[in-house]
């Protein structure tokens, strides 16, 4: 009998990912959702649906999928959940900018336990769904839901697809739009005061806006005691018109180290941004860690 050929494990996430995204979404047959499924990231373990994601097989699915496969290996943004689980302790505060389905959220939420406090942001509707079922699924009474969208003004805005709701990049900010959904944008500083809070950790991953959080959050940003994450997306600054090398060296003016968390590497002002090694997860997550603190990354 011939032997099978072994499958490549990036096939079998692949394959693992499909099944868990098809537990879902109604089939042919018309079988009853199972609702969610559970995965481990870094040895948390966590519930997640994705029930409610648009059923079509548009553009946006493909890469659904790829983003499902990385959670069923339980390695989604891996670079980021360790950053996270070396710097956050029982108690603190962390604010999840751009949450998505919530699974740094949760995982925040069990880091932080039930004295600390997780914000969690999120404007795309259907992503808010999902993260909201999330949130009860996993019982995380620490967390606090927000629908609005951070950015450098306090006021609406227009939410408009960039392929369909619900995707990790469903969306972009437009004030002067006809199209998309009316939504309310707030500033990362005035939320802050308002809660009277100081976090331990920001993350931010929002698609090409990380220049207007900044700018509404200046004084969080600078704070001493607080480090922020954040995703670059270098390709959507552009398209807004920005130069993302700009952006990457106004991050330089705040007083803290500048690190690559995936090589935990210094940065300098003149350095290229890092970037994307991969269609799935990158190293262009870049901290702003105060200086008292980064002797435990760099």
């Amino acid at each position: 009998m011939p032997q099978k050929r072994p499958v490549p494990l990036t096939q079998k996430a692949w394959i693992r990912g499909s099944a868990y995204l098809n537990e879902f979404q109604p089939s042919s047959l018309g079988l009853r959702l199972k609702g969610y499924t559970s995965v481990t990231i870094d040895n948390i373990p966590m519930r997640l649906t994705c029930r409610g994601f648009p059923s079509n097989r548009g553009a946006g699915i493909m890469a659904f999928r790829r983003h499902v496969a990385l959670l069923a290996m339980g390695k989604w943004e891996p670079e980021v959940s360790t950053f996270l689980g070396r710097m956050l302790t029982k108690g603190d505060v962390f604010i999840d900018v751009g949450a998505w389905l919530g699974v740094h959220t949760l995982f925040a939420s069990t880091l932080v336990g039930e004295n600390g406090r997780v914000f969690s942001f999120e404007p795309d509707p259907v992503a808010h769904k999902m993260l909201r079922r999330n949130i009860t699924l996993n019982h995380a009474r620490n967390v606090e839901l927000h629908t609005e969208a951070l950015s450098d003004t306090i006021g609406t805005s227009n939410l408009v697809p960039i392929t369909a709701f619900g995707m990790s990049y469903s969306g972009v900010l437009e004030q002067t739009s006809s199209v998309g959904i009316p939504i309310q944008t707030t500033t990362l500083d005035q939320f802050v005061s308002n809660a009277c809070v100081i976090p331990k950790i920001v993350k931010v991953d929002v698609e090409g806006f990380e220049d207007k959080v900044i700018a509404g959050g200046k004084g969080t940003v600078s704070n001493p005691n607080t480090c922020i994450v954040i995703e670059f997306h270098s390709k959507q600054l552009v398209e807004r018109g920005q130069d993302p090398q700009a952006v990457f060296r106004s991050l330089f003016g705040f007083g803290k180290e500048v690190v690559a968390i995936a090589s935990r590497g210094k940065l300098h002002e003149e350095d290229l941004i890092p970037g994307e090694t991969g269609c799935c997860w990158n190293d262009g997550h870049i901290a702003l860690v105060p200086s008292a603190q980064s002797a435990g990354w760099i």
